[in-house]
């Protein structure tokens, strides 16, 4: 693990020594291989990295294993104290773009997923590592809650970013409407705090469907937001802010009480008609 890091948040001094890296499977003591393109999930508030496992899986068995390395940031031990998460996420951004920084990986080939305060890790994480002539590769918000204590604008930190929002109170929509492409889901829980997890889970089923871990939902709309298909950088040809409260899209989705998954994808193209995938 590399040196204990501090960062100054609002004149609060927070220690991120704790901060360290996790292997996709959830073992400890990983280190940044700066040859291979890289992925790197972040949890939320009060988890750990054994939560982000069944994603990170997933994530890398869509990707080529001679070509990505797939990490997840381990910041439990700051992620237990609600009231102080926004500016602890900040800081543990800090630390993230630190240890990037430090393994000379070329920040082009960097690719962030984060999860509901996991957002706000990685949009700080993005914009320490921006330049004038470097970028994240792709920001993926998983109902994302950023944007507290600092603007939150994935778009302008990376060469694309898309955000998978709930429109709950504990994701928000400030961080994924920052996004390149927002997509709204609906049909999951009533209940904020589930709805938020459900965001979460239909996530980790899309690209689980995708790598041929699950068969759940519907395969066409999985398809569309595959890690590839994320990585192509060729979304659908909707037209942009076209759905209530600037989505470009809506994902429902079939809340089974178990494991949420999507079955319908409707938005509008550029020429004003309405697509629905099924």
């Amino acid at each position: 693990m590399m040196d204990a890091l501090e960062s100054r948040v609002l004149f609060s001094t927070i220690n991120t020594s704790s901060v360290s890296l996790y292997n996709a499977n959830g073992t400890p003591g990983a280190k940044i291989d700066k040859h291979m393109a890289l992925f790197v999930l972040v949890h939320g508030d009060n988890m750990n990295p054994s939560m982000m496992t069944d994603m990170a899986a997933a994530v890398e068995d869509e990707l080529p294993a001679n070509e990505y390395q797939v990490l997840i940031l381990d910041w439990s031990q700051l992620a237990s104290a609600p009231q102080l998460a926004a500016k602890v996420g900040l800081a543990v951004g800090d630390a993230l773009a630190g240890m990037i920084k430090a393994s000379r990986i070329p920040v082009s080939r960097v690719n962030l997923i984060g999860f509901s305060m996991g957002g706000t890790v990685i949009g700080r994480a993005a914009k320490d590592l921006k330049t004038n002539t470097s970028e994240v590769n792709r920001i993926i918000g998983v109902d994302p809650s950023a944007g507290y204590y600092e603007p939150a604008d994935y778009a302008q930190d990376s060469a694309y970013s898309i955000a998978f929002c709930g429109d709950d109170t504990y994701g928000g929509t400030v961080g994924s409407l920052s996004a390149d492409d927002a997509i709204l889901l609906t049909g999951l829980s009533s209940n904020d705090l589930d709805r938020h997890s459900d965001v979460f889970q239909t996530v980790t089923t899309i690209w689980q469907n995708d790598a041929g871990l699950s068969s759940d939902g519907d395969a066409a709309v999985s398809s569309l937001f595959s890690i590839q298909s994320i990585l192509n950088g060729s979304p659908p040809n909707w037209r942009k802010n076209s759905e209530d409260g600037g989505f470009v899209a809506v994902m429902a989705c079939k809340d089974t009480g178990g494991d949420p998954s999507p079955i319908l994808l409707t938005y509008i193209n550029s020429r004003n008609h309405t697509i629905t995938v099924e």
